[in-house]
């Protein structure tokens, strides 16, 4: 985008420079003016590449990135399931220390 402001703003002071030149000198001038039209074409060719480019990185970014909190949520969630589990058999385990305490008392 740099690139081609200055060329049009480059060109503008050409193209003002002309309203001094006679038919001759203006001659040496249109052939200049089409290259820059050519160049500031070609750059906004080059720069649509790079914005479909971009566009494509950024949609494969956030597919990644949807891809990552997925993986994210399911290992929360995994990893909330287990502790539920180890939560369920302690529970087990401390409710049968209980029971037997309880009758060992009630035996005596």
């Amino acid at each position: 985008k740099q690139q081609r402001d200055e060329m049009e703003t480059q060109f503008a002071i050409e193209s003002q420079k002309t309203k001094d030149m006679d038919a001759d000198m203006m001659a040496f001038f249109q052939p200049y003016a089409d290259r820059i039209q050519d160049e500031i074409e070609q750059i906004d060719v080059e720069r649509e590449k790079l914005e479909h480019k971009i566009r494509f990185a950024q949609d494969e970014m956030r597919d990644a990135f949807a891809e990552m909190k997925k993986i994210e949520i399911i290992d929360e969630r995994r990893k909330a399931e287990i502790l539920e589990e180890v939560d369920r058999k302690e529970a087990e385990v401390l409710d049968e220390i209980a029971i037997d305490s309880f009758r060992r008392k009630n035996e005596e």
